[in-house]
């Protein structure tokens, strides 16, 4: 999609702005908020901000109402890949998406000869059939396009649409006209501006009076993106569409023989990684959480005990009570993951999920007589009564992030820090998952995340268990008496990112540390804050899913309401603009401004301990 025209953008922002004042966008809308799709709506009235903005009106109020139960409860309900009836609507109703065109748009195809109405509603009633075509166009912009953007680097926002009309008659036209125009209406009205061009293929010479009749159906911008073909139409296919994407029916090569042939297969870049939701995949997960959990209750914890005749239960309940479960509507939705019965533990880890590697390599060692931790020793120890532990995220010690950050740490304060090996050298999380957005303006969708929870999660449930909270809290602390024992250390401070802020927070109210910063915390529950009982600095990402304002300020309203009691510790949060979760550990190198407030965020952590790890004798 071209950009607009520089008086286009000036309308953009004034439709934008008049969509905001009547309380017809907000903030995590299912219609999308981004420009480009507010730029379809006025691109379908040409531009004209009272038409467009009537448009938005009545689509949001279609979508709040749709079916009686609204477009997102409808879309929870129906995975558009897998729900009971999928194989018989599309025997008597072939219409799919399959794999990409030339320039990476999604193909859209309608194989109009074999649309049966009669027999279709007696495999499927009227509406439900409706629901799952609903489903279907809802699932064009929540899913396919998107994939589609990722995989082509670039932004994709329409289709191609290919209508075979091989053995369709004007008798079957006829038997199902009301349905099309209704069709049609939908996808105009409510999901303008997303077909790219439309190929009609093996039009027959009757087709001339069923364009005559469908052509005032759709508005004149739609009708000019239609190539209308004879049964010599595969070379034009194949200009377009790779023959390897492009289905052999069509004159390609492609038969998803595997998947059970192209209509049912679903074969795109929308399906990678993608977790279901409907009756197949919820087997399937049921399946493997079954063989999961029977293992777990068999296998030894891999950190040299047994558990003794643990409960998983009592694990779930663990994470509960860690606070996990307050972020789960605001990042998935909870129906989806609680029948999983994992949705504390998914969460706990949700909160570190990018991986981006930072230049340089570490300068410290493993110690084994440490339990495996990493030292940082700074080039001059002016303070070898002090030391700092840096708590790392669900990576642990398996990416080399922590351990340069450990350096850095190190020689700002001219002392030695220490990166516990809390995980056992078995991370709670594989660096290859999928990536958090690095900006505020760009954010992840509900069902991107419960497609990385249910890839990404279950496979790693046993390290999970064996470092649960309880489990990583005391590793730290066996290592922490340790040292103290052996390096005779006065004075030692903990930061943590992600998880190990959350961590930090919980033995923030013990006697391990004389100072503690947290950055971007992962899941963490009010009652540990108000334990705390050291000096807390809290380094704040602008956008945080994970940390969200309401809690930031819950915690701010705590550690202030102890000014004037023995209760009070010294505290501060600073928060850096234009950063989202994972920054101060992981910043992305693409953007100069992550990466000045990652080398920040240092400074603060170096200057807090400066401040608060002040020894009582000299050294």
């Amino acid at each position: 999609m071209t950009p607009p025209h520089p008086k286009e953008d000036e309308i953009l922002q004034n439709f934008r702005s008049a969509l905001v004042a009547e309380d017809l966008l907000h903030d995590g809308d299912s219609i999308g908020t981004d420009d480009e799709t507010l730029l379809r709506f006025l691109r379908a009235r040409k531009f004209d901000l009272g038409k467009s903005q009537q448009m938005f009106r009545d689509c949001q109020k279609w979508r709040k109402t749709v079916e009686g139960v609204g477009i997102d409860d409808l879309y929870r309900r129906i995975d558009p890949f897998d729900f009971p009836e999928r194989d018989a609507i599309f025997e008597c109703w072939p219409m799919w998406f399959h794999k990409t065109d030339k320039k990476g748009r999604p193909l859209n195809v309608h194989f109009f000869g074999g649309m049966d109405v009669r027999r279709l509603y007696k495999v499927c009633s009227p509406e439900r059939h409706w629901e799952s075509f609903v489903v279907n166009c809802e699932l064009l912009p929540r899913e396919v396009l998107p994939a589609c953007s990722r995989a082509a680097g670039k932004h994709i926002g329409g289709t191609f649409v290919i209508v075979d009309l091989k053995g369709f008659s004007f008798s079957q036209f006829w038997q199902m006209r009301h349905l099309v125009q209704r069709a049609f209406q939908v996808s105009q009205d409510y999901y303008p501006e997303t077909m790219g061009q439309l190929a009609i293929v093996n039009a027959p010479s009757s087709f001339t009076m069923i364009w005559s009749m469908i052509k005032p159906w759709i508005s004149k911008e739609t009708a000019a993106k239609v190539d209308i073909l004879g049964s010599d139409y595969a070379k034009v296919l194949l200009e377009l569409v790779d023959a390897e994407n492009l289905p052999s029916t069509l004159g390609g090569k492609c038969t998803c023989a595997k998947e059970g042939g192209c209509p049912l297969s679903g074969a795109g870049p929308w399906m990678d990684g993608r977790a279901g939701w409907g009756p197949r995949a919820q087997a399937q997960r049921n399946a493997n959480s079954e063989k999961t959990l029977e293992h777990l209750e068999s296998a030894d914890v891999k950190d040299g005990q047994k558990r003794e005749g643990a409960e998983l239960p009592g694990f779930l309940a663990e994470f509960r009570e860690n606070g996990a479960s307050q972020y789960a509507g605001a990042i998935v939705t909870a129906n989806s993951l609680d029948s999983f019965g994992l949705l504390p533990s998914a969460l706990q880890l949700l909160a570190t999920l990018i991986c981006r590697f930072l230049p340089g390599e570490p300068k410290g060692s493993i110690q084994t007589d440490f339990a495996g931790a990493y030292l940082a020793t700074p080039s001059t120890n002016t303070h070898p009564k002090r030391a700092v532990l840096l708590l790392s995220d669900v990576y642990g010690l398996a990416i080399p992030n922590p351990k340069i950050i450990a350096d850095e740490i190190a020689e700002k304060l001219e002392c030695e820090v220490w990166v516990p090996d809390y995980f056992k050298g078995r991370p709670l999380f594989h660096p290859s998952g999928m990536e958090i957005p690095s900006k505020p303006d760009e954010r992840l969708s509900a069902w991107e995340w419960v497609r990385w929870f249910c890839s990404n999660i279950v496979p790693n449930l046993g390290a999970h268990w064996a470092s649960r909270p309880s489990v990583a809290d005391r590793r730290v602390a066996e290592l922490v008496s340790l040292i103290r024992e052996k390096r005779n250390y006065e004075k030692i401070g903990a930061f943590g990112h992600c998880y190990g802020g959350s961590t930090c927070i919980r033995l923030g109210g013990t006697d391990l540390f004389n100072s503690v910063v947290i950055c971007h915390p992962g899941p963490f529950s009010m009652k540990q804050v108000q334990a705390v009982k050291v000096p807390i600095s809290w380094v704040c990402a602008e956008y945080d899913e994970f940390f969200p304002d309401t809690t930031k300020q819950k915690c701010k309203a705590e550690l202030a309401g102890r000014e004037g009691t023995p209760r009070f510790v010294d505290y501060e949060f600073v928060e850096y603009k234009g950063t989202t979760h994972g920054f101060a550990c992981r910043p992305d190198h693409d953007y100069p401004d992550v990466v000045d407030a990652y080398n920040k965020a240092l400074d603060q952590i170096a200057g807090w301990f400066e401040n608060t790890l002040v020894l009582d004798s000299k050294e």
